[in-house]
């Protein structure tokens, strides 16, 4: 008996238990870390609808209900992620557009 486990999470992972030769065994393995690795379901935002909807959030503390429903109940970001991604908002929001163009053009 065969057995792979691949990590996809802090506590998740796939577990496979299988008969099969040493060549079925790496071929099943790579199977599973192509499906490991597969796109967000299309039911998720977009990552620029994603960064319109925090913006917006943050800016006014109120959500639309249908940028809400826009947005996936699948985990796909870490909690430093999560951070990262509120920290770039926050810039977004308070740096004046023209201090970012400013810092675009003297590079």
């Amino acid at each position: 008996m065969n057995e792979i486990r691949i990590p996809l999470d802090q506590y998740a992972y796939i577990n496979v238990k299988f008969e099969g030769t040493p060549d079925e065994t790496l071929e099943e393995y790579r199977r599973l870390i192509a499906l490991s690795k597969a796109p967000v379901s299309p039911e998720n935002a977009t990552p620029k609808d994603f960064k319109r909807i925090i913006d917006t959030y943050l800016k006014s503390n109120s959500i639309v209900m249908e940028d809400y429903d826009l947005l996936g109940r699948d985990k796909i970001f870490s909690q430093q992620d999560v951070v990262n991604i509120i920290k770039n908002a926050l810039t977004r929001i308070t740096e004046p557009e023209g201090k970012r163009a400013d810092n675009i053009n003297r590079k």
